[in-house]
Parts: structure tokens; sequence; C-alpha cells
């Protein structure tokens, strides 16, 4: 089933054509993030590779949230979904195997324009540790540690989107308003995120939080743990957890 997913994923040319732009993107954004900067003060690769990802996210956001809401509403629109339910699968066993994919998708896409970043990174600067006078900050090793662990952490705000245009596409059924209120739902949380009474409840604000961490870090700021992390991640774990569950059931009980 899950073989299925990823097949049915590369024949549509639109979203192969994405993810090949994606690394394009990704590279030719820290190329020109070095060439703008003054040239007595060329940033390190890490810097590079924090701008470029503070560029990215948005675009990131937006096209999982986009291929959540495509998940089920090309099924409906196509008329595959009732041939797929006739199978031996269950519905649940069906949906599990999306949100699986729709991990796996989010988690490459993630990788891959870390990666391609990072190369950036390699052939236009260095990722060197950060030295003041002389006296070393940073190792250059924690910085790549704490690269590490942005991807990481980065991978499940994102994902939420993912799970949020599902579980959309779940009510609404239909392409065209499956993507454009989800994409609705993306721009209000984001502006929603600007409220310091409600950021901390909502996981884009969270992944901001995260790369503005990761910015000082790189920039020789010092901020000696994460603050925000557990509370965010339990908040984080919660809206996925929610979102799973509530897909499940709204997916289990609805007439097709």
């Amino acid at each position: 089933m899950l073989k299925f997913e990823i097949i049915k994923f590369f024949k549509d040319k639109k979203f192969i054509i994405f993810f090949i732009i994606i690394p394009i993107f990704s590279f030719l954004i820290g190329f020109l993030l070095y060439i703008i900067s003054p040239s007595r003060d060329k940033p390190s690769g890490f810097l590079l590779l924090s701008n470029s990802l503070n560029f990215i996210y948005p675009f990131l956001c937006v096209f999982v949230s986009l291929l959540g809401s495509l998940t089920f509403s090309t099924e409906y629109e196509g008329q595959t979904l009732k041939m797929l339910l006739l199978s031996k699968f269950s519905r649940t066993k069906i949906l599990i195997n999306k949100i699986i994919f729709l991990f796996i998708f989010t988690f490459f896409l993630i990788f891959i324009s870390f990666l391609f970043n990072i190369i950036s990174g390699l052939i236009f600067s260095n990722f060197k540790g950060i030295e003041i006078q002389g006296y070393v900050l940073k190792k250059s090793s924690s910085l790549w540690i704490l690269t590490f662990l942005t991807f990481l952490f980065l991978i499940f705000p994102i994902y939420s989107f993912s799970l949020m245009g599902l579980f959309l596409s779940l009510i609404i059924k239909r392409i065209f308003p499956s993507v454009l209120i989800t994409l609705i739902f993306y721009f209000l949380l984001t502006i929603l995120s600007i409220f310091p009474k409600i950021q901390n409840f909502l996981f884009p604000y969270y992944s901001n939080t995260l790369l503005d961490y990761f910015s000082k870090i790189v920039k020789g700021i010092d901020v000696s743990y994460f603050p925000f992390l557990n509370f965010f991640i339990l908040i984080n774990f919660l809206y996925i957890f929610i979102l799973i569950l509530s897909s499940i059931f709204l997916f289990k009980r609805m007439d097709l």
C-alpha cells in the first residue's frame, strides 16, 4: 500500500518538477546570499545555511500543505477512492499509509533542502567554528550537531502542515477548494503566530523560534540552551496526534 503511494507520487509530473526545483532553489539561494554579502564580510557556511533556511522555509511549508490537501481530494475527484476501498485494505490502513507517506516525503524534502544548502556552503564558503579575537566560541563540531538537531526538530512543524492539508481534504473532498482553504489556514496560522498571547500554542511559532535560535548561534550570539524546546515539542506532537486521530475518526465514518 505504501509502495503504491510512492509510485503514484512519482507518476505526477507536477510534484516531480517541484521536487527537482527545491534542491536547485536551495543551492541558488546560498549562492545569491553569498554574492550579495559585502566582500570583506563573507558569511560562513553555517550562516549561509541559516539564512537560506529562513528564506526557503515558507516554500517548504506551502508545498507540503498542498501535497496534504491533494492526498484525498484527487482520490475523490478521480473516483479512485471507491475502488481502493473495495480492495482488501481497511480504511484505517489506507489512511495510515498516506500519513506515513507524507512523513517520508516531508523528511526527504527537508533533507534535500539541507543537503543542497550545505553543498552551497561548502562551495562558496567554509563550515568553520566561531572565533572572536582568537577565542573559540563554538567549535565546528558543535555547530554541526546543532545543524543536525535543527534538521530533526524542523521536520515536525512542517509535517504538521501536511497533516492539516490532509485533514481539510477529507472534509472538503474537492481539489481546488481543498487547496484554497489549506493555503488560507496556512497564512492564518502564520499571522496568528505573531501575536504573543497565542503564539506559544501554535506550531508555526515553534519552527520560527527554532530557526531564529539557529541563526543566533551561528552568528556567535550566546544562547546556551533551548529554553522553549520541551514545551514546543509537546505542543507539536499534540497537534500531530490530534490531526491523525481526527483524520482517522472522520475517514472511518464518512460516506463516499
